[in-house]
C-alpha cells in the first residue's frame, strides 16, 4: 500500500553521474559488506521487478523496509522474512517514466530510504536511491558490496551519514522468478522430499535458489508416507535458461527420487495471474483430501506446468500455492 504523501517531483535523468566505485574501494568507505547477495526478479507483462536483498542485519532490514514504504513512489511493498529485504516495485522502460518517492525524514512522515526509480537497460535492471544518514551507509553497503551487482555507482558517498543524503544507482541482471513444486519422492522406507528437494536443485549454475520451504498438508491423507509435506523451491533464473533449467531438475529428480508417485510442478513470475486459485487449493490441501484432479483444476486455473503427474503432483500443485504464505506454512493450520 502506497503511503499517504504527495510524491516529491525527483526525475532522474537518463544518466547518472555518480563515482563508480569497485567493492574494495567502497569496503574501505562504508565498512563491511551489508548483504550478501542480491537479485533482481522481472516481469515484464506486469510492468513490476522484486528486489531481495540476503541481509547481514536483520534489525536493518527492518529499518529499511519502514522506510521504503513510508516513501513509497515505485516501491508498492517491502517485508522482511529473517534477513531477507523483498522489495516490490513498479518497472518502466526508461529512466523517468515512475512516480517519484516521499523522501526526508522521519519527523515529517517520509522514508529515510527511498527507491528513486527502476527501469529496464537492454537484460538488465537499473535502480536508482536514496539515502539520508545512516541509510546511505546502509545501501551503499548492502549493494555496493554484494554478489550479484553488476556495477555501482554513488553520488556523495564520501560524505556518508550524520545528516546528509546519498544517491546512487545499481545495475543488476533482470532475472525470472521460478517456482518449483515437490512432493511424493519419498518411501516408508527410504528418503525425504525436502531434502531431495534441496539436492536436485543445489548447484545448478543457471539458477540461484533463493528459499525452500516445507509445506504442511492434511497429515490425514492415507497415503501419506510420515508427515504429509510438500516442498517449494523458488529460485531466480536467466529469462533465456529457463527452459533448460526445468528440463535438468526434472531429470535431476527423477534420477533421485524414491518413489514412482512423484509429482513436480512449476510456475512462473512475480505476478502469477489468478494465484489467489492456487492459494485458494493450497489452503484446501493443508485442510482436508484433495483429489488429483482437483490439483490438474487448479493448475489450470493459475497456468501451472505439471511435468511429473504421480500422485505427488497433489502437493507439488499445492506448494506453489503456499509461495506467498510465509513461515506459517511449516505449521498445521489453525
Amino acid at each position: 500500500m502506497r503511503a499517504p504523501h504527495s510524491p516529491c517531483v525527483h526525475r532522474p535523468g537518463a544518466s547518472f553521474e555518480g563515482k563508480r566505485y569497485a567493492p574494495e574501494d567502497l569496503a574501505k568507505l562504508v565498512g563491511p559488506a551489508a548483504a550478501t547477495r542480491v537479485f533482481t526478479l522481472t516481469d515484464p507483462a506486469h510492468a513490476c521487478c522484486r528486489i531481495i536483498e540476503e541481509r547481514a542485519l536483520k534489525g536493518a532490514a527492518e529499518w529499511a523496509a519502514a522506510n521504503r514504504r513510508r516513501a513509497a513512489g515505485p516501491v508498492t511493498s517491502a517485508r522482511v522474512d529473517g534477513r531477507t529485504l523483498t522489495t516490490d516495485s513498479q518497472m518502466a522502460d526508461g529512466p523517468g517514466q515512475l512516480d517519484g518517492p516521499a523522501f526526508g525524514p522521519a519527523e515529517e512522515g517520509k522514508g529515510g530510504e527511498a527507491l528513486l526509480d527502476c527501469f529496464t537497460r537492454g537484460k538488465d535492471v537499473v535502480t536508482r536511491w536514496k539515502g539520508l544518514a545512516g541509510a546511505g551507509l546502509g545501501l551503499a553497503a548492502s549493494f555496493g558490496l554484494a554478489s550479484g551487482v553488476l556495477e555501482f555507482r554513488a553520488s556523495g558517498l564520501e560524505g556518508v551519514g550524520g545528516n546528509r543524503a546519498v544517491e546512487m544507482e545499481v545495475v543488476t541482471p533482470g532475472l525470472n522468478r521460478l517456482l518449483i513444486g515437490i512432493d511424493d519422492t519419498d518411501t516408508p522406507q527410504s528418503g525425504a522430499t525436502w531434502a531431495l528437494a534441496r539436492e536436485a536443485t543445489a548447484g545448478l549454475e543457471e539458477m540461484a535458489v533463493l528459499s525452500l520451504r516445507v509445506v504442511q498438508l492434511f497429515p490425514g491423507v492415507p497415503t501419506k508416507t510420515t508427515n504429509c509435506v510438500a516442498t517449494l523451491v523458488e529460485g531466480a533464473v536467466a529469462p533465456w535458461m529457463k527452459e533448460a533449467v526445468k528440463i535438468e531438475v526434472r531429470d535431476r529428480i527423477e534420477s533421485l527420487a524414491k518413489s514412482t508417485e512423484v509429482g513436480l510442478a512449476f510456475a512462473e513470475g512475480v505476478v502469477i495471474d489468478r494465484f489467489a486459485e492456487a492459494e485458494a487449493f493450497c489452503r484446501r490441501a493443508r485442510k482436508e483430501i484433495v483429489t488429483e484432479a482437483d490439483a490438474q483444476a487448479a493448475a489450470r486455473a493459475f497456468g501451472a506446468q505439471v511435468v511429473l503427474d504421480g500422485r505427488g503432483m497433489i502437493g507439488a500443485v499445492a506448494a506453489l500455492g503456499a509461495a506467498e504464505m510465509g513461515p506459517e506454512a511449516a505449521d498445521l493450520p489453525r
